[in-house]
């Protein structure tokens, strides 16, 4: 209700008297007298439905639904009720959506008239929304794709969006339906670039790299360098955008060319045509912000928000005049907020977003780093979820739903792993697994010993974790008679020296973050979802079907935490090859690598990184050595190390060579950071490592809530951080108690380690 168009307080006030009442046929909206005394009552309807409008093109979806329910519904078009029933779903009242969509059906489907193709792509479209059985759905679709002809032009174009969504709701039930089927060559010419841009995700991982490619070929010769071919070039290739001709993009550099910006943004970095049209577009729609419409604004702050311009979005939005209604400005001030340590704030801005649009993703993940920086359990979330749910991705129901990462998060920041890593076992491409191989799959199920028996095992996450969960390697020799292991190219050699009796299969996963542009992958292991074939290629396939067990590398971990796999003896479970290990002229001190954050510094992850700078109360300790085991670091770092006197490897690629990079860690005596490649491999060579708890991210998920120092996750690694630390404190404040706590025992260390060395 908070973002009620015009006299918002008095609505407010007013909409809390009203009663609603669905009634059979029809969807009855009365009022107490108080009402009718009102104000509102005087508008006109047509002025309702524009102020209900208003709201719903802004994604306020919860106030939107409660000025729909001011006027009368059974007076609008039937486009105009699925926009209503839509916004329904966008908020808490899919029940009711439900029951208008039913009248809906009925008389579109019985009208002596066949419906015309927009009501029937819309009808679909909410259909897909709806709570309805999915066996209902899809013969709702049936009856209305016999509406449809291909024979009219702008039909033919409905006609393929309609099996967009059929496709959409087919792979959202098995996730693992093939695509190709829903495209038919002879009518390609007739796609929107749009329709056909959603396609090709789907039909990559699904094996059809040859058919993508040539189908975007055709498409990019029937069209001149628009919006369309800029669209079709980044999809096969960015490199290719170095083929556009300046003089060939004729895009004007106004209003209504905002749809432009987001392919001038992809295309940025490779083609200086679209730099200068970015420059452009982006300088003119932040200078004419006040005059531009409304839901521009809101596009225009979306794109921002996306892109993590959270001060530039309050600087372009403050002071205007409907900057309470655009929600991307309240994510903003969220994310502004929990930077600026000002977290109560940061979580009041979240819920706002997430009461009006329960869908917002970004909102969600804010929230989730802003709740135990109040003092508040992570579990807070899931009471949230109770009374907005998810809108369109729980039909519209409140309620709390086990998918998502929230509820896995609650569970393991307090400690609770078993139940934490279960939590995972829904995962679409997990249940695909189970649907396709039956027993044989084991999705967060228990490791049965079996001396007789082949494993195939899916490394299924980023690199850091992968070298995690080998130190459970061991132990799986033990339990089958043969273990084969996908994993990443550039732990190949490492973990071959390291597991002798294991068979590694090198696999390039395809990481969206950090996909190389352009890149022709090899043949993916398809049919089973774009999850699965990021993880697998084609050289798997025969390894999985001789297998007698196949499982991933999270089960491997949850077996952990069950019991049925046990830890190793602290020190070295990772061997380097021989001729990695080089010798090197070490000085007498006591040698200690720091790193202070992940190469991807995206979104919410800054948070749980450190600046270099952090590290200052280590930089003068006597005694003490500084090596930088930072991987891609960039220039600014560099020059500070040099200034700092911190030494830099600068002889390998850190981020490439593993190996190398090894050599380097087994030399030093201690590693202090957070988590990331560099510390997880050095943990696994025997390194003492300190994980250092800055944050509750940090902090809590490798102490079991808290409990104490010992990591559950990374072997030979401890969690430095006082017992008392508050996170509702500064973060500065964090990091400063954080690193007090390391400099005291880096103190005792270095004394320990010159006794130690006069006694010998």
């Amino acid at each position: 209700m908070f973002f009620l168009k015009r006299g918002s307080q008095r609505v407010k006030r007013l909409l809390k008297k009203k009663v609603v009442q669905h009634t059979g046929n029809h969807f009855d909206v009365r009022y107490s007298q108080s009402w009718f005394n009102g104000v509102y009552e005087k508008i006109s309807q047509d002025k309702k439905y524009q102020d209900f409008l208003f709201s719903y093109k802004l994604r306020n979806f919860n106030s939107a639904s409660a000025l729909a329910q001011s006027f009368d519904y059974n007076s609008l078009t039937t486009l105009e009720k699925l926009i209503v029933v839509k916004c329904y779903y966008s908020s808490k009242y899919g029940v009711i959506a439900d029951q208008l969509l039913d009248k809906i059906c009925e008389e579109v489907f019985s009208a002596e008239d066949p419906p015309n193709a927009k009501v029937i792509v819309n009808l679909l479209d909410r259909v897909r929304l709806s709570g309805y059985d999915f066996e209902g759905k899809l013969e709702i679709f049936e009856k209305g794709k016999s509406f449809l002809t291909l024979d009219d032009l702008r039909e033919a174009e409905i006609y393929y969006s309609v099996l967009w969504m059929e496709y959409s709701l087919k792979n959202q039930k098995y996730g693992n339906v093939d695509p190709k089927p829903y495209i038919k060559d002879e009518h390609v010419s007739k796609f929107g670039v749009d329709l056909i841009y959603r396609f090709i995700p789907a039909l990559r991982s699904y094996g059809h790299l040859h058919y993508v490619d040539r189908l975007l070929e055709e498409m990019l010769l029937k069209q001149e360098q628009t919006y369309c071919s800029l669209k079709v070039l980044t999809a096969l290739c960015k490199e290719r955008l170095s083929e556009i001709d300046a003089q060939k993009i004729n895009v004007p550099i106004e209003e209504e060319s905002i749809r432009f910006l987001p392919v001038f943004y992809a295309g940025r970095e490779f083609s200086g045509v679209l730099s200068d049209m970015y420059s452009k577009l982006f300088g003119f729609l932040e200078k004419n912000f006040r005059s531009i419409g409304v839901h521009s604004q809101d596009i225009f702050l979306r794109f921002m928000l996306k892109n993590e311009m959270y001060h530039d979005i309050l600087s372009v939005a403050k002071g205007g005049s409907y900057s309470n209604y655009l929600l991307p400005v309240f994510v903003a001030k969220g994310y502004v907020g929990i930077y600026q340590s000002d977290y109560y704030s940061a979580r009041n801005c979240f819920e706002i977003a997430l009461n009006e649009d329960p869908a917002d993703a970004l909102a969600a993940t804010g929230l989730r780093f802003a709740l135990p920086r109040t003092g508040r359990e992570m579990k807070e979330i899931l009471r949230l979820r109770d009374k907005v749910g998810y809108g369109i991705h729980s039909n519209g129901r409140v309620g709390f739903r086990d998918f998502g990462s929230e509820l896995t998060i609650s569970l393991l920041m307090s400690g609770d792993y078993i139940k934490g890593q279960y939590s995972k076992s829904k995962s679409k491409h997990w249940l695909v697994l189970k649907e396709a191989f039956g027993e044989k799959f084991l999705n967060f199920e228990r490791l049965e010993k079996n001396a007789r028996k082949d494993i195939f095992i899916i490394g299924d996450e980023g690199v850091g974790d992968e070298i995690r969960t080998s130190q459970f390697y061991d132990s799986l020799s033990s339990m089958y008679s043969n273990v084969t292991i996908t994993c990443d190219p550039r732990l190949y050699n490492i973990f071959k020296n390291s597991f002798p009796e294991i068979t590694f299969l090198p696999v390039a996963r395809l990481w969206k973050l950090v996909e190389t542009s352009g890149s022709k992958p090899e043949p993916r292991f398809d049919g089973y979802g774009d999850k699965i074939s990021s993880y697998l290629t084609e050289e798997c396939r025969p390894y999985i079907d001789k297998s007698d067990t196949l499982t991933f590398g999270q089960n491997v971990f949850f077996n952990y935490f069950l019991g049925a796999i046990k830890r190793p003896e602290p020190g070295a479970y990772l061997d380097l090859p021989q001729t990695s290990n080089m010798e090197r002229g070490w000085s007498e001190k006591f040698k200690v690598g720091i790193l202070w954050r992940s190469h991807l510094r995206v979104g919410a992850r800054k948070m749980m990184y450190l600046d270099l700078e952090d590290f200052a109360p280590i930089f003068n300790l006597d005694g003490v050595e500084l090596w930088s085991i930072q991987h891609s670091m960039d220039e600014d770092e560099i020059e500070f190390c040099r200034k700092k006197g911190i030494n830099i490897i600068s002889d390998v690629d850190t981020f490439n060579d593993f190996e190398g990079l090894g050599g380097y860690l087994k030399g030093l005596d201690l590693l202090v950071g957070v988590s990331s490649v560099p510390m997880e491999l050095g943990a696994a060579l025997g390194i003492e490592t300190w994980m250092l708890g800055f944050s509750p991210e940090n902090y809590y998920l490798r102490t079991a809530g808290g409990t104490d120092s010992y990591d559950r996750l990374t072997l030979n690694s401890s969690v430095i951080a006082p017992p008392w630390i508050d996170f509702s404190n500064p973060r500065d404040v964090c990091v400063q108690q954080v690193f007090e706590e390391v400099t005291r025992l880096l103190k005792i260390k270095i004394e320990g380690d010159v006794n130690e060395k006069a006694a010998e």
